[in-house]
């Protein structure tokens, strides 16, 4: 597994002032269009994983959603189905695994998880944090914190 490295960083940042605004936006979105950006993102995720064989070897290609509604008819990937997996078969085909980031879950269940993210859902990730951080209180980008995980 790679570390995150100055480029990381400063894409991070980029990716900040470009994408935050967006990010921001899509809870003010009409409920129409936040469902048809849901439909497009979960669709667009659902066909990548289709060379995933975790999600072959349980149905998920059994049948194609055709809703946000049916995305409730897939199976559940429980932490166990996922732990009792080789890693391998729970990555997409073209990652390299030195290429990924990774983190761990919190162990809440009693076992403890890697997560690997290529670079570009981390940066998602990171968004996605600083959103929620500006929902909760007062948070720029550029203030410091301490983040103690797991």
């Amino acid at each position: 597994m790679t570390p995150l490295d100055l480029f990381d960083l400063v894409k991070i940042s980029a990716k900040i002032g470009s994408a935050y605004p967006k990010l921001n936006a899509a809870p003010k979105l009409s409920a129409k269009k936040l469902r048809d950006l849901q439909w497009r993102e979960l669709k667009a995720r659902y066909d990548e994983a289709a060379d995933v064989t975790l999600y072959r070897q349980l149905g998920f290609y059994d049948f194609q959603p055709r809703s946000l509604d049916d995305w409730a008819k897939l199976p559940l990937v429980r932490k166990s189905d996922l732990l009792a997996r080789p890693l391998e078969s729970r990555l997409h085909p073209s990652f390299k695994l030195d290429d990924l980031i990774v983190s761990k879950s919190s162990g809440s269940t009693g076992q403890a998880l890697d997560v690997y993210y290529d670079r570009e859902s981390f940066y998602l990730f990171v968004l996605a944090g600083l959103r929620l951080y500006r929902m909760a209180f007062s948070y720029s980008p550029w203030h410091k914190q301490t983040y103690i995980y797991t």
